[in-house]
C-alpha cells in the first residue's frame, strides 16, 4: 500500500511563506522559518513549477517557493530568484508561456472545428506567435 505524503509546508501556517509587505526580504523571521521548512522538502521541483506557473498566469504572489524567496518588485534579485526556480523546476518561464500559447491555439482550433470560433480567431493567434 502506498502512503501519500504531504509536503512539510502543508503542515504549517501558509502565511509563513508569503511576505507581508513589498519591503520584506529573506531576513524577515517568518521568511527564514519558511526557507528552513523548505530546505529538506522532497517536493521542491513541483513547488518551483507551481511558482513559475503563477508567473505565467500573472497571479504572482511574492514569497517563498521551493526554498527560494522571490520579492514582489522587479529587478536583479527577482530575476535571479526566478532563474533559481527555473533550475529547480527544469523548465523556463518562456517555455511555459509557449506551452500555454499552443494549448490556447489548440483550444481555438477545436472550437473553430465545431463552429464555435471563427477561422479569424485561429489566424490571429497564429500571426501573433510569428
Amino acid at each position: 500500500m502506498t502512503r501519500i505524503v504531504d509536503p512539510p509546508c502543508a503542515q504549517t501556517d501558509p502565511e509563513l511563506f508569503f511576505a507581508q509587505s513589498s519591503g520584506e526580504d529573506e531576513r524577515a523571521p517568518h521568511i527564514k522559518q519558511a526557507m528552513t521548512i523548505c530546505a529538506g522538502c522532497p517536493f521542491k521541483a513541483e513547488c518551483a513549477r507551481a511558482g513559475l506557473d503563477a508567473v505565467v498566469d500573472e497571479v504572482w504572489v511574492q514569497g517563498v517557493w521551493a526554498g527560494v524567496f522571490v520579492p514582489s518588485v522587479g529587478g536583479i534579485r527577482r530575476r535571479e530568484s526566478l532563474q533559481r526556480l527555473e533550475v529547480l523546476a527544469g523548465v523556463t518561464v518562456r517555455e511555459l508561456r509557449e506551452v500555454r500559447r499552443l494549448e490556447e491555439l489548440a483550444r481555438l482550433q477545436r472550437l473553430e472545428a465545431r463552429g464555435l470560433a471563427s477561422w479569424g480567431d485561429v489566424y490571429r493567434m497564429k500571426v501573433a506567435a510569428a
